[in-house]
């Protein structure tokens, strides 16, 4: 007669989990720190409204929404950088803010000289940055030409075409008033901020991690060969991205336009290159793939409140601009360590 031997389970150990020191504990919060770049950010711009709040008139709603607001087209083509940069392959936007000022072009002629209803023109308006992004998406994407060459050729088309049109003037005097709506506050926030910025915040934070096209983007950014291996439709993706960015720039446009009531062949010179500081300050890994809407909007954040600052001290221009490139250098050189000590993509 056989004996059965019933095996029986190893008792769970009861030891507890070894405790971490303060040095582990201290590398784990810093590499929290970097990875969430928002945290980062966060503490930043503590630290800006702490230390510059101590000047009368600068902690107020009216001041802070202001300086806000003459960043705030910066911080559209920010968000357009944002989807830009992370469709891969070295892929970014020069041709922006080119975009806009031909788009102001636009909403000069539509509601001042062809006495469009605004919102129409509007809607005009962001619709020709739509083309001309879908433009630049199409040779990068389909065609296969570097997303940087293209951009700054139709940077010099866009730029030329809004200087051409109107002979160099400006559109002012006859835009309708309606165009000043925007401009206008409630509670002394601008009425562009509520109407304007925040719901596109909301829709792209909802494009990217909501949306079946969100997870393709970031696929794509992270690995186009193993993308179209997984039938991932890596041209459209990428064609779209650019689409996308030329919407920021219409939209930009017409906030623009209406902040200073005039259509200006000039009216975007200044801000690609800001756009794209802002987009690497929060965290978007210029090789693709990787980025935050969270990280963009508080970045947008930090430049205009701590340019707020160096405005209410009195410091010149030149100097901010110098600012903004030791911001966009340290930046970089963070997401590059970052990526490759945490693998971060």
């Amino acid at each position: 007669m056989s004996q059965t031997t019933q095996a029986t389970a190893p008792a769970p150990s009861t030891r507890p989990a070894p405790r971490q020191s303060p040095l582990q504990r201290l590398g784990r919060l810093g590499r929290l720190v970097l990875v969430e770049r928002s945290i980062l950010l966060a503490i930043g711009i503590v630290i800006v409204l702490a230390y510059y709040g101590q000047y009368v008139g600068y902690f107020t709603v009216g001041y802070l929404s202001e300086q806000l607001t003459l960043n705030l087209e910066i911080g559209l083509l920010a968000l357009g950088q944002l989807v830009v940069i992370i469709s891969g392959r070295g892929a970014i936007d020069l041709s922006a803010g080119a975009m806009v000022s031909m788009c102001s072009m636009v909403l000069g002629f539509t509601a001042g000289l062809w006495h469009w209803p605004f919102w129409v023109a509007a809607l005009a308006t962001i619709g020709a940055g739509w083309l001309m992004g879908a433009l630049n998406g199409y040779l990068a994407a389909y065609v296969g030409y570097p997303a940087i060459i293209v951009t700054l050729a139709t940077w010099y088309v866009w730029k030329s075409l809004a200087l051409y049109v109107h002979n160099t003037t400006p559109i002012s005097s006859e835009l309708p008033g309606q165009v000043d709506w925007l401009a206008g506050t409630v509670a002394g926030i601008r009425i562009s901020l509520l109407a304007v910025w925040l719901p596109i915040i909301v829709l792209t934070w909802v494009l990217l991690n909501r949306t079946l096209y969100g997870r393709r983007l970031y696929g794509v950014g992270t690995n186009d060969i193993a993308a179209r291996f997984a039938r991932l439709q890596v041209a459209r993706t990428r064609f779209h991205a650019f689409a996308f960015s030329g919407l920021m720039a219409g939209a930009a446009a017409v906030t623009v336009t209406s902040y200073y009531h005039s259509a200006r062949a000039d009216a975007g010179d200044p801000m690609v290159l800001r756009a794209i500081t802002i987009a690497v300050l929060g965290g978007v890994l210029i090789s693709g793939g990787a980025g935050k809407v969270s990280g963009v909007v508080l970045a947008t954040l930090l430049v205009a409140f701590l340019n707020g600052g160096l405005t209410l001290l009195g410091v010149e221009s030149q100097y901010q601009l110098a600012a903004l490139g030791l911001l966009l250098l340290g930046s970089a050189l963070l997401n590059v360590w970052s990526a490759r000590r945490f693998g971060i993509r």
